[in-house]
């Protein structure tokens, strides 16, 4: 390969550099330090995080996570962690919760929360108080049923299904509070697992959050998800024009092929 000679400007001098790919060197010396640096800081740390991560959220001794893990089945990943900082390394957990929603049900709740609707429900709610501030504004079923926990080998006990419940709620300190529960559950004719626990889960993990925290929550999340179905049309995508062969010289071209739609014979 033929070596070509670029010119670089830096704030003290200029030199001729001989490179055989110049896109790094058209910014400045400071960005391209930072640049160098934050990427062998990424390759060194890559062990050591999460790549499933979509954006995390922390209060006290708890955490909300969601993750893309489970993009390819239609749900959305919300992990719900507590923790005691004063246990030994390893052993702090305390609480945990994994949480599926139906992409469709997510985007629904995002709506709801983005285009201020929720916040608009949460003032209300706090300026005329009463019971219905109890109220969750945002609840979903789920969990596992027997049969799944047979497969999985982690049938309960009780030899019950397992519940999973999150619930949105108006906070008191904070503007709302995550809740995510789990316990024993039966499922129902539809087959939804409905909780049997009462007002005394397994586990439970409450996080606090503000306006702001659960805005962007709903927006990376959202944006996640676009981005990989654009991904996933890109890669699925097969061009509607296919040539045949060539028919009298010339490459022979179909528009529209057995199986596509032609939108000229529609009507």
């Amino acid at each position: 390969m033929v070596k070509k000679t670029y010119t670089v400007r830096s704030q003290q001098k200029r030199n001729i550099v001989y490179c055989t790919e110049p896109l790094i060197f058209r910014f400045s010396y400071p960005f391209r330090r930072a640049l160098i640096g934050g990427i062998i800081m990424d390759y060194e740390n890559g062990q050591n995080r999460n790549l499933y991560q979509i954006i995390r959220k922390d209060a006290r001794n708890c955490f909300i996570e969601v993750k893309n893990d489970s993009f390819p089945i239609g749900k959305i990943h919300l992990e719900f962690t507590a923790y005691d900082p004063n246990r030994p390394v390893g052993e702090r957990q305390t609480n945990h919760i994994n949480i599926y929603i139906d992409v469709a049900e997510f985007m629904s709740l995002a709506h709801f929360i983005l285009y201020g609707n929720c916040h608009m429900k949460v003032l209300a709610l706090k300026k005329s108080g009463g019971v219905e501030v109890n109220t969750p504004l945002y609840q979903s079923l789920g969990g596992t049923s027997v049969k799944r926990l047979a497969t999985y080998g982690r049938s309960r006990p009780d030899g019950m299904s397992l519940s999973r419940n999150v619930k949105l709620f108006a906070g008191k300190k904070a503007d709302y509070l995550f809740c995510a529960e789990s316990g024993a559950g039966e499922e129902d004719a539809k087959g939804l697992i409905v909780p049997k626990y009462g007002t005394h889960p397994e586990q439970k993990v409450s996080v606090s959050l503000s306006y702001n925290h659960l805005n962007e929550i709903m927006l990376m999340t959202k944006m996640h998800y676009e981005s990989y179905l654009a991904a996933q049309f890109y890669k699925d995508y097969q061009p509607v024009q296919y040539t045949t062969g060539k028919k009298n010289g010339k490459a022979d071209v179909i528009e529209n092929g057995k199986n596509s739609a032609d939108d000229t014979q529609m009507f």
